[in-house]
């Protein structure tokens, strides 16, 4: 037998097409039966002088117009219905996925401040201010003459005139110009509790430098004075210059003031005849060339 639908030659009794899968079952007898149709070639050309055969000649065009309608439906229909499944299939819906509920974060337990054990509180202890320069008192130790030589305490340097009168006690005078410096210099002496007298210079208002000056018999610094100077501050430079009365001698130690470079001097200061010998010391803040000559 053949298939009705697509003509495939089927087993008899076969109830679905092997190759397009249609129902056989009762189906048209004829389409049970059928056959392919065969291709019928076309008759020979009759000799020429007799008449074409006019049955034969629609035949031909019958076969052929068959044959086309065949192939069409074939070409249509036969491989569409071959590729569908012998049975539809059922579709199973894809179930859409549930959104996954977040875990709560659990909350963090807040931690039970500790009490504080109750205490007194201590009174605040009174800070003692410490005293500036211009408010302390003088404890009689900023100037000294030690065996002979002239000392001078580091912190007075720098003072100004208001500050250092106020810190002595007011005991000391106005100022006055100096004319014998390469810088402007104002100066005045005063006695102090040490029962000395000392000369005080002020550049730019500050105190720079601090002299003591007594007379001598002869032009000429004291062996034992130099020797004192030696021993308390060492080495030392040399040198002469020219005065009006003759050579004048000096004698120069540098020294610490402040963790800086300062000056102590012995010197002769010959001048209204009378023959003076001098010591001093001058602050690194000192700008000038020289403060020795009157």
């Amino acid at each position: 037998m053949f298939c009705y639908r697509c003509g495939a030659e089927l087993p008899d009794g076969s109830k679905f097409c092997n190759m397009c899968g249609a129902m056989q079952e009762g189906a048209p007898a004829a389409a049970a039966e059928a056959a392919p149709v065969a291709t019928v070639a076309p008759a020979a050309p009759e000799k020429q002088g007799k008449p074409l055969n006019k049955t034969l000649i629609l035949i031909e065009i019958i076969g052929t117009i068959l044959l086309a309608a065949f192939t069409v439906w074939y070409v249509l229909f036969s491989n569409e219905a071959y590729r569908m499944p012998r049975y539809a299939a059922v579709s199973t819906p894809t179930p859409t996925p549930k959104k996954a509920t977040p875990t709560p974060t659990p909350k963090k337990a807040t931690p039970t401040p500790a009490k504080k054990p109750t205490t007194t509180p201590k009174p605040a202890a009174t800070a003692t201010p410490t005293p500036t320069q211009a408010v302390r008192a003088d404890d009689g130790t900023s100037f000294a003459m030690v065996n002979g030589i002239l000392t001078v305490r580091d912190d007075v340097f720098g003072m100004t005139y208001e500050e250092l009168n106020d810190y002595v006690g007011g005991t000391i005078p106005e100022l006055m110009s100096w004319d014998y410096s390469t810088v402007p210099m104002m100066y005045n002496g005063f006695d102090y509790t040490d029962g000395n007298s000392y000369v005080l210079f002020f550049e730019k208002n500050r105190l720079v430098g601090v002299r003591t000056e007594s007379t001598i018999a002869k032009n000429e610094i004291p062996s034992d004075l130099y020797n004192r100077a030696v021993a308390l501050r060492g080495g030392h430079d040399h040198y002469w210059y020219y005065r009006e009365t003759g050579q004048v001698s000096e004698y120069d130690w540098y020294i610490s003031i402040k963790g800086r470079k300062g000056e102590y001097a012995i010197f002769l200061n010959p001048y209204d005849d009378t023959n003076h010998i001098c010591q001093q010391v001058t602050s690194p803040d000192y700008s000038g060339g020289t403060i020795q000559q009157h």
